[in-house]
C-alpha cells in the first residue's frame, strides 16, 4: 500500500517515475551518478530539479522541498494523530484551507465565538502555532 507521502513523491515525478523509481529515497532524492545523468538532464529541462544543500549529488524536483516534515503539518488519520496537551494549532480540511485556528483542547478547538467539536470529516491536518521567543536584548 502506497501511503500519502509516496503518493506525493510519485506524483512529483510524474511521467519520470518509471525511470527513477528504483533510484529514489524515502523523502524523494535521486544520488548522481552516470547511469542517472540523462534522467537528471530529460527532468532538468523544465527548470523543475532542486540540489540537495546538503548533499549536492543528490537532486529531487522542487515541489518536494519540505517533504521531510510536510512543511510542519501533522496528517490526522486517527484520534491517536492529534495533539496530546492542549496547543495553539491551525486545522485545515481537505482543500488546504485553514479552517480552525485557536486553542486545542483534547478532542475540541476553541474559539472566541465558543466550542466547535472537533470531527475527521471536517479537518486533515493540524500544525502546531510556534509562539516567538522572546527578546534577549
Amino acid at each position: 500500500m502506497t501511503t500519502a507521502k509516496q503518493q506525493a513523491i510519485i506524483n512529483a515525478y510524474g511521467e519520470f517515475w518509471e525511470k527513477v523509481k528504483d533510484f529514489v529515497d524515502e523523502d524523494g532524492w535521486i544520488k548522481f551518478s552516470d547511469d542517472k545523468e540523462i534522467i537528471r538532464y530529460e527532468y532538468h529541462s523544465d527548470g523543475n530539479i532542486m540540489c540537495n544543500p546538503l548533499d549536492i549529488n543528490k537532486w529531487r524536483p522542487k515541489q518536494l522541498a519540505g517533504i521531510e516534515n510536510n512543511n510542519g503539518w501533522i496528517k490526522i488519520e486517527s484520534e491517536a494523530d492529534l495533539p496530546e496537551e492542549t496547543t495553539e494549532c491551525h486545522f485545515i480540511n481537505k482543500n488546504n484551507k485553514i479552517i480552525y485556528c485557536g486553542t486545542y483542547h483534547y478532542k475540541l478547538i476553541e474559539f472566541r465565538c465558543g466550542i466547535i467539536h472537533l470531527t475527521f470529516d471536517k479537518v486533515t491536518h493540524y500544525q502546531p502555532i510556534q509562539k516567538p521567543l522572546q527578546p534577549i536584548y
